[in-house]
């Protein structure tokens, strides 16, 4: 880590700190002689345990992003709920190995829906 408080994040209410922070520091982690380091905001590299906050700089800084040059993020198909894949064929097989072959009275298949007697 640096000992320089000379880099910055270009947040202005964030202090400069050494270099970034892992895992989970505890409070006060001073990196270059600063009152501490700003470990527990979501903009430094701890485990999630240890992220809390965005200070108010940041969060505008989000905002800006999300609105900007990050604003398709908003389209993304990874925002919609995940759709189960139909049943393929084998899948029935399993399903019929598990709870009697086909043709057996009590054997049950799953046709994608709800489970079914098999013929």
């Amino acid at each position: 880590m640096s000992s320089s408080q000379t880099d910055s994040d270009n947040v202005a209410d964030t202090p400069n700190q050494g270099g970034p922070n892992f895992r989970a520091p505890s409070h006060p982690h001073e990196s270059c002689g600063n009152a501490g380091d700003m470990f527990m905001n979501f903009m430094d590299y701890v485990d999630d345990r240890a992220m809390v906050m965005f200070t108010r700089d940041q969060t505008a800084r989000m905002h800006g992003a999300l609105q900007g040059p990050r604003s398709s993020i908003r389209n993304s198909k990874g925002l919609a709920a995940p759709i189960a894949p139909a049943p393929t064929s084998s899948a029935k097989m399993i399903a019929a190995a598990i709870f009697g072959a086909k043709g057996q009275d009590g054997a049950k298949v799953f046709d994608g829906v709800t489970w079914v007697d098999s013929d």
